[in-house]
């Protein structure tokens, strides 16, 4: 505005001259121009000198209307730079937080469908605390999407990274080299599981075994009563014999069986795996496993440990070696169980 003053060499109606600034330092009245253009930007206005020309009162003064329609446009120019710099805030602030936003979003899309389902309120918030448990951090990634344009070799050693206290936690991992280690490091998947979640089930079929990153787990299996058949099995769980009559048995609990107790193999914790047995031998699960506490696991499937173990026997022959004493183990637990009830029954009678 002041070169616009200056061209119509100052006139005495300019805000120029009204301020003193026509005999004023080169210095000065770049100073005070900047002022008032940056005034008028942001549509605030100040005394000395305003953004408007206050002395304008004779609208006829043909300089006045020159000063108020550089005046508006100024201000209309500066409130549209004032958008573009508020938009441009605002976007780099939202990309910056977008796998939190990812998180907020999720949040509000399960709420509304835990509403639509009518889910009764301790299962609702059980589904909060999880999601709470599972995305600790409070963000959410597309962890297939991001790891799907990288290579297999820079896959493998984000994995490794990212499981790093896990690899650390199991024993087994550790004597196992670094070679197996990258292997399966892709395929490892982060679970968590609640207090007395049942995690597996004797007598079904096995798809997949489970590191403990954190928590405990109890190992057991389940003593019924049975009314249609009898079945005794070998120290690897194969059925050797079969007959009618009503006992008590260890399985999986059907429509011809109820149940009766517990039997407790073992309490495992940080560092233990477990869900093996059905991977590497002819067998349905021993045992059932169960959260006692709050855990957080890793779950690794059948195709992607035998893909593994191919090319690292000497681990097959140790891990196939320690599933058979686990059955052994399981059996002779059994065993015991059984002949405590059976020792308690006879002494009520």
């Amino acid at each position: 505005q002041f070169l616009v003053c200056r061209i119509f060499d100052f006139p005495d109606s300019s805000w120029v001259v009204r301020s003193g600034l026509d005999g004023a330092s080169v210095k000065r009245q770049y100073s005070w121009s900047f002022y008032k253009a940056l005034g008028q930007m942001i549509g605030v206005g100040f005394e000395t000198p305003p953004i408007t020309n206050l002395s304008c009162e004779d609208i006829t003064d043909e300089w006045c209307e020159i000063e108020m329609w550089i005046t508006l446009g100024s201000m209309y120019l500066g409130s549209l730079f004032y958008a573009i710099m508020i938009s441009n805030i605002s976007s780099i602030i939202f990309s910056m937080n977008f796998a939190a936003r990812q998180y907020q979003e999720k949040s509000q899309q399960l709420n509304e469908y835990m509403r639509s389902k009518n889910l009764p309120a301790q299962l609702r918030e059980k589904v909060r605390d999880y999601y709470a448990l599972r995305y600790s951090e409070g963000k959410i990634f597309n962890e297939d999407a991001v790891m799907t344009d990288l290579s297999p070799a820079l896959r493998r050693e984000i994995m490794i990274f990212a499981s790093r206290e896990l690899f650390l936690k199991v024993p087994f991992f550790r004597d196992s080299g670094n070679g197996f280690i990258s292997s399966l490091a892709t395929s490892l998947q982060a679970v968590v599981t609640f207090q007395n979640d049942l995690i597996l089930e004797e007598g079904t079929t096995g798809d997949s075994m489970y590191f403990i990153s954190s928590g405990k787990v109890q190992i057991f299996v389940e003593e019924f009563f049975e009314d249609q058949s009898i079945e005794e099995f070998d120290e690897l769980g194969n059925v050797i014999s079969s007959r009618r009559g009503s006992t008590r048995s260890v399985g999986t609990l059907s429509a011809d069986k109820t149940h009766n107790r517990v039997i407790p193999i073992t309490t495992i914790s940080q560092g233990c795996f477990f869900g093996e047995v059905a991977l590497l031998l002819p067998v349905r699960r021993t045992a059932s496993a169960r959260a006692q506490t709050i855990a957080f696991l890793h779950t690794l499937t059948r195709e992607a440990l035998l893909s593994s173990l191919k090319d690292f026997p000497e681990i097959y022959q140790r891990l196939k070696e320690i599933a058979t004493s686990r059955v052994k183990r399981i059996t002779r637990r059994i065993k015991a169980g059984l002949q405590e009830t059976h020792a308690r029954d006879f002494l009520l009678e």
